[in-house]
């Protein structure tokens, strides 16, 4: 492209003719300008992310839950383990599966042994369910000193069980708010219909909410973003693309998703007031 651009400036610059090139000079000036700032924003964006704030986060707990390794996961368990973080990962397939326990021990050799395996498969509501309460009881032990600060849900390809997987999250996550700031859930690339449906969650948390829902585009960078910016420079029931969030598309099936709404307020009104004893 900028080879491209190059080419036509120079052909502008010696061409004899000075009305011509003061004319193709006043069409390609924005498209020039726009380019440049394209490419100066995604430097900055990328500075941003390997800046302090994102630097160092020992002692961040992060779980992150993917159908499969794919090209997408990899990227941002890399980035994420060579931060610091103590990260969970949750995968359909077993922890002995010898593909993930080389994963395991590649990313421990880049200096992070606070890299841990667990089995989960997000479309079984009974697998959902069980992932769930075994953190839940493992949280709830005199020896478990951090706290969550993430829930990271890479794209499924389908119907998942997300939102099942809040509900029985919901009240050791609402007692989070206690000893810090809210838990942060991210799913990655949504379709329509479920983007519509974390918008209406996170409206119905009300003015403190103990989750804080950041959808985000399929790219590492985005999901990156959205897992890390600062909480000043997010807004909560938005898609975040690069740090700036746009509004969510409208449901393709505006019927569908009445019944959807209704099931995840019922849920959300059953266990929203309902902190850990």
């Amino acid at each position: 492209m900028l080879f491209v651009l190059s080419g036509l400036l120079v052909n502008v610059w010696t061409t004899s003719d000075r009305r011509l090139r003061n004319s193709l000079l006043a069409a390609l000036a924005p498209l020039v300008l726009m380019v440049l700032y394209k490419l100066l924003a995604k430097a900055v964006h990328r500075y941003a992310l390997r800046s302090l704030p994102f630097r160092n986060l020992r002692g961040k707990t992060i779980i992150l839950i993917a159908p499969s390794l794919d090209s997408l996961a990899l990227e941002v368990i890399e980035e994420l383990t060579k931060r610091g973080v103590q990260l969970l990962i949750a995968l359909p397939t077993p922890v002995t599966d010898p593909t993930n326990m080389q994963l395991i021990l590649l990313l421990r050799q880049g200096g992070n042994e606070e890299v841990f395996l667990e089995q989960c498969t997000l479309q079984s509501a009974e697998d959902t369910v069980r992932f769930a309460r075994q953190w839940v009881a493992a949280a709830r032990l005199p020896s478990h000193t951090s706290r969550l600060d993430a829930v990271v849900v890479m794209p499924h390809g389908g119907e998942d069980h997300s939102f099942l997987l809040l509900n029985v999250l919901m009240p050791y996550l609402a007692g989070e708010t206690d000893t810090g700031p809210p838990v942060r859930v991210v799913p990655v690339n949504p379709s329509p219909t479920e983007a519509a449906l974390w918008r209406d969650f996170q409206l119905s948390l009300g003015p403190h909410p103990p989750l804080l829902l950041v959808p985000s585009p399929r790219s590492s960078l985005d999901a990156l973003w959205a897992i890390l910016a600062p909480r000043p420079l997010i807004s909560p029931g938005l898609f975040h693309l690069r740090g700036k969030p746009r509004a969510f598309q409208c449901p393709s099936n505006p019927q569908q998703f009445e019944q959807q709404l209704a099931s995840v307020q019922a849920f959300i009104r059953a266990s929203i007031q309902n902190k850990p004893a």
